[in-house]
């Protein structure tokens, strides 16, 4: 997962970038996400963090339609979804949506995303609360 990331990463900082072929490498996280295959235990998350935040926060190659679209669809990912399958899918959603945050936070702090990322964190976090 992390190696993938790296290249789409760099793929998407390259010229040869369009917005059909993020369409296509979207898929990969998005479908890792809603896998139980584990809690990810080696940045993962970060990993992917930094291979999305720019092309998701500025716009590049990413209309912002599209992106709200993949943050929504990430609060519907344990519909269905039971036992331990569950805690994992949540456990990896709950830390990619949090790393995507605070990235965007500290580089893109005026972005209306940000906002947008509280919603399915708090379908997948059943803990959450405010104070």
């Amino acid at each position: 997962m992390a190696h993938y990331s790296d290249a789409i990463g760099a793929y998407f900082a390259s010229e040869q970038m369009s917005e059909q072929f993020l369409l296509l490498f979207l898929n990969a996280p998005a479908s890792k996400l809603s896998a139980a295959e584990g809690v990810w235990n080696g940045e993962e998350d970060e990993c992917w963090t930094t291979a999305l935040s720019k092309p998701f926060f500025t716009n590049t190659f990413m209309p912002q339609e599209t992106a709200l679209s993949l943050i929504a669809s990430m609060g519907s990912s344990l519909e269905g979804v039971t036992g331990a399958s569950r805690n994992e899918i949540a456990i990896n959603s709950k830390h990619f949506l949090r790393s995507l945050y605070y990235r965007g936070l500290k580089h893109y702090p005026e972005n209306p995303l940000l906002n947008a990322i509280f919603k399915p964190q708090e379908q997948i976090n059943r803990h959450i609360s405010y104070v």
